[in-house]
């Protein structure tokens, strides 16, 4: 809401914790079918709902694994150069990064309704997912894919910016503290 009331916080970056925002909410709205299914021990919607579950807490999950890599890119950009504003994201940088995010999301979450894997039910009809224990070529080529477009690369990515992050830190309190030294030798004298 504030997002929307006030221009100032419509930033690039935040473009970005829109997108986490929004993923998180299509994964709530998600769980409210997912508790009533367990509790009535069937599911709901029959086949066609979980079929739509699937799909939407698909785009949701990779939606947000990404937009958490696209977060983390951005916090090690400033933090590395705190000063430099034209190493920062732009909106038209932040768009363009969120319309791959959703579109690719999207993309590998409708394959298994075109046939490449399928939507199954979960263990006690908590959910839907995609088949993970099939034993058909077509279906393991999707999830080897998935494993490292969904949980390998985002993963690495965050790994990579967190620890420049850390080794920026470090370096700039090591800086620091070799200034403080200098400064208080110099006073002392």
């Amino acid at each position: 809401m504030a997002y929307a009331r006030c221009p100032e916080l419509r930033t690039a970056s935040n473009r970005l914790l829109i997108s986490l925002l929004a993923a998180d909410f299509i994964l709530l709205g998600a769980c409210y079918p997912a508790i009533y299914q367990i509790l009535r021990v069937a599911p709901i919607f029959g086949i066609l709902g979980c079929k739509a579950y699937g799909f939407l807490a698909s785009v949701a999950a990779l939606s947000e694994i990404w937009s958490l890599a696209a977060v983390s890119c951005d916090r090690a950009r400033a933090m590395n150069s705190p000063l430099d504003t034209s190493k920062r994201i732009r909106k038209s940088q932040a768009n363009l990064i969120l319309t791959f995010i959703w579109g690719t999301s999207i993309c590998f979450s409708v394959f298994p309704l075109l046939g490449w894997n399928r939507y199954v039910s979960e263990a006690y009809f908590m959910g839907c997912a995609f088949d993970s224990f099939s034993t058909s070529w077509s279906d393991r080529s999707y999830i080897i894919i998935l494993i490292i477009l969904a949980w390998f690369i985002p993963l690495l990515i965050i790994c990579i910016s967190y620890i420049s992050i850390t080794v920026s830190y470090t370096h700039l309190r090591a800086h620091e503290t070799l200034r403080y030294l200098v400064c208080r030798l110099l006073l002392e004298k």
